[in-house]
């Protein structure tokens, strides 16, 4: 039978129309390139995450209306942000949307209510956040590369990229990340448990 064309029903967009319509920062092409907008969007999820021990010391203490406020700053922060920032820069814009607010309440506001809290200084608190903040993106460096050398569209492929990336962070991060005295703990735990194991 011969090939026949079905034509949209009333009111239908036309095909592609949604994706030639989305505003690429980078302008290359009709097929936006989504990569900042997820480093965008993956920065500020480790930094929402590597947080959550402050979120719970504040609910731990019954100080929960200041995270509820920092909640609600950051909320209204990320849709005003955002609307005014997909009009200007497209797609990239929901990552600088979501982004800068989490930058500003998880990396400032957070730190200065849990500080008040415990009535610890800023610099001490900022101190002991930075260094496992920097050794894990320090620890990345080395999976990053594996993965650009490495990954290809087979499992084969994918499993070896992600064995030799984790490989690669484990060492550095347990390093850096982690003080002397708290490796010490984690190796007399392990040592209990193997000697408990029958």
């Amino acid at each position: 039978a011969p090939n026949r064309s079905v034509s949209p029903g009333p009111g239908a967009p036309a095909p592609g129309s949604g994706r030639a319509n989305i505003n690429d920062h980078l302008n290359t092409s009709v097929n936006v390139n989504f990569m900042y907008t997820l480093i965008l969007l993956v920065l500020a999820m480790y930094l929402d995450r590597i947080q959550s021990p402050a979120t719970e010391l504040l609910y731990g203490t019954s100080n929960h209306h200041y995270y509820s406020l920092i909640n609600g700053i950051e909320a209204v922060s990320i849709v005003l942000l955002t609307f005014f920032a997909v009009r200007a820069w497209g797609f990239l814009g929901i990552g600088i949307g979501g982004f800068l607010p989490v930058l500003l309440t998880r990396g400032i506001l957070l730190p200065i209510a849990v500080c008040r809290v415990l009535k610890l200084a800023h610099g001490d608190y900022f101190r002991a956040f930075l260094r496992p903040v920097a050794g894990s993106l320090f620890a990345c460096l080395a999976p990053s590369l594996i993965s650009r050398l490495c990954v290809g569209p087979t499992l084969p492929q994918l499993f070896l990229t992600g064995f030799l990336s984790f490989a690669a962070y484990l060492p550095v991060a347990v390093f850096l990340v982690f003080s002397f005295d708290e490796r010490q703990k984690v190796w007399q735990a392990l040592r209990r448990r193997s000697h408990e194991t029958p």
